[in-house]
């Protein structure tokens, strides 16, 4: 008897989405299992409070703890409160993450470290603010993309790495939250503005 369904003809520019086709169970099995791991990678992500606490002491910033208990954009910040006088009171650099993409492909599927600017900070603040900082944007891949984040870079696996590792990226965020404040925070201590 003859297969009523014979296989087709696979063509190897296919080859993935036949390997899909083929094991499609066990793909989607695993892939369901990524809302446990994100749970496991913020769980290390909301442990950094103590740690930017203290880079907070180390360097006479004040910590911002933003939406850890809920919100969509949990994270933690440096602000200084001297920022204020000169028009930068909404200004932290940040470690944060977006709490319903995080490992999901596409955007904002890792945390990042950012320069985070809030609704209270006026548009020629914001400009001047955009372009003091348009040097330690390139050091940091150059994302300047909206005026919430006038520079941020993602924290995510190195290529040599196979796991992700939910320690290892959260020590890896620390450090540049650091190398960010270090880079960012003299610039905006620097920048005089005159507010209109």
């Amino acid at each position: 008897m003859s297969d009523p369904n014979p296989p087709a003809n696979r063509d190897d520019a296919d080859a993935k989405a036949w390997f899909y086709l083929d094991h499609w169970r066990d793909v989607e099995e695993w892939a369901s299992l990524r809302a446990d791991a994100a749970r496991l990678l913020e769980t290390r992500l909301l442990e950094l409070g103590p740690e930017v606490e203290a880079l907070g002491e180390e360097f006479q910033a004040a910590t911002i703890v933003s939406d850890v208990e809920s919100g969509n954009f949990p994270g933690y910040g440096l602000h200084r409160p001297e920022w204020n006088a000169i028009g930068y009171g909404g200004v932290s650099v940040v470690i944060q993450w977006e709490r319903t993409k995080l490992l999901k492909p596409g955007s904002n599927q890792w945390p990042y470290v950012a320069v985070q600017v809030d609704g209270s900070v006026k548009s020629t603040a914001l400009h001047t603010l955009a372009e003091g900082l348009s040097d330690v944007s390139k050091q940091f891949g150059g994302n300047r993309h909206s005026s919430t984040w006038p520079l941020w870079e993602y924290v995510e696996p190195g290529d040599d790495e196979k796991a992700v590792s939910p320690e290892r990226l959260a020590s890896a965020a620390l450090v540049r939250l650091r190398r960010l404040w270090l880079a960012a925070a003299p610039i905006i201590d620097g920048t005089q503005l005159t507010l209109r």
